[in-house]
């Protein structure tokens, strides 16, 4: 179902309406080919000269979970509120699909780096190194694990026979950094599950990477691309207040108004989706640090000494899913008397592929079009 649009009306409680539609977001008509790139604190100058490149990191982050939260007005005394909060889920994400996905992305970036004239270290050579294979023990996990970050969940993808690993945190600031752990997981993944994403983690990891990059001989290169495929909003408004004694000569009325509108909007998410270099060169064994406050605060992550970004988000598609309206319900709705009443209403909206096989055809153009724009801003093409 493409659009439905629901309501109930509770006294002392609260309406709630759930739209579901295809429309894009206002601020989405201007994305749909890779334009837009940003240097975080780096430049294409620090990249004069690379011939020989070491790809140690390739992932797909599709996500799997949205949400959407709205905190509202507060009557303390009376325990009235109008939270909302909206999750759009994806119910059938495809594991098969997704690597299919990650592996030709991944033969595209090696191919794009060819054609630049830059020599891509075999990955057989990247993986029989010994620090790489100290990383992978300390960090690595399976392609195909679950993932959280800012917006909710998601399952992480790397190409078959490179697995990921993961980043220095403090290089990423925070949206790759806020777990929710009341969203369920996805499907029934049962890969490796990274074990430290929310902490400081292996502060080696930089300097590991600049001592691969060393032995190679090579730049090391990381890319990293979230992919969205929805879009939230949650909304409430409190009305008709009316106040009685204190002797309880009457009852406090209080209507809520609540909504959620999911949208279809595939797209590869600006600033996190990044191409990464380290240098052998490097002195920065460290790593950087990313400016992480306030907590709302979502920097573009400084993984490498040079990082190139999407500036904007690339769409691949506004057609791609079907919302249906899952379980809801407002909390404490009933039996509240003089008002005491806690009203939050939290919105689920199911979601499905429709066509699997269009997904990954537009899916594959999108990453193969943003690594073209990456790697030409990069190397100033």
């Amino acid at each position: 179902m493409s659009s439905v649009n629901l309501s109930r009306r509770y006294l002392l409680g609260a309406a709630a309406g759930c739209a579901l539609s295809t429309a894009l977001p206002s601020w989405a008509q201007a994305a749909g080919t890779p334009g837009a790139t940003l240097f975080v604190d780096s430049s294409a100058a620090d990249l004069t000269g690379v011939k020989r490149v070491a790809i140690s990191a390739f992932v797909v982050e599709f996500q799997t979970a949205d949400k959407a939260t709205k905190d509202g007005f507060h009557i303390a005394s009376l325990h009235i509120s109008d939270d909302t909060a909206a999750y759009s889920r994806w119910q059938d994400a495809d594991s098969t699909l997704l690597q299919k996905i990650a592996d030709d992305a991944y033969a595209a970036l090696k191919a794009r780096f060819t054609a630049l004239g830059i020599e891509v270290v075999d990955t057989a050579v990247l993986t029989a190194d010994p620090t790489y294979k100290t990383l992978q023990s300390k960090a690595g996990f399976d392609s195909g694990a679950n993932w959280d970050n800012a917006d909710g969940q998601s399952v992480v993808f790397g190409p078959m026979g490179l697995p990921p690993y993961m980043p220095y945190a403090l290089e990423l600031g925070n949206y790759e950094c806020n777990p929710n752990p009341k969203l369920s997981k996805a499907g029934d993944n049962v890969a490796r599950n990274p074990s430290h994403r929310m902490q400081v983690g292996n502060w080696q990891i930089p300097g590991w990477e600049i001592d691969i990059a060393k032995a190679l001989g090579a730049t090391l290169v990381k890319a990293w691309y979230v992919v969205n495929f929805s879009e939230l909003s949650a909304g409430s408004k409190i009305s008709d207040m009316t106040f009685f004694d204190d002797l309880g000569s009457g009852m406090s009325g209080v209507t809520t108004a609540y909504s959620a509108e999911a949208r279809s909007f595939v797209r590869l998410r600006q600033e996190q989706s990044r191409i990464s270099f380290r240098l052998p060169t490097s002195a920065k064994k460290m790593g950087y640090k990313v400016k992480n406050y306030p907590g709302t605060l979502m920097a573009a992550p400084k993984d490498g000494d040079v990082v190139v970004a999407l500036g904007k988000p690339v769409g691949v598609g506004a057609d791609m899913y079907s919302f249906v309206e899952g379980s809801s319900g407002a909390k404490g709705v009933g039996g509240a008397l003089m008002g005491m009443l806690n009203s939050k209403q939290t919105f689920y909206i199911d979601a499905t592929l429709n066509d699997p096989t269009a997904y990954s055809a537009r899916m594959r153009g999108a990453l193969v079009g943003a690594q073209q724009t990456l790697l030409d801003a990069a190397f100033a093409r």
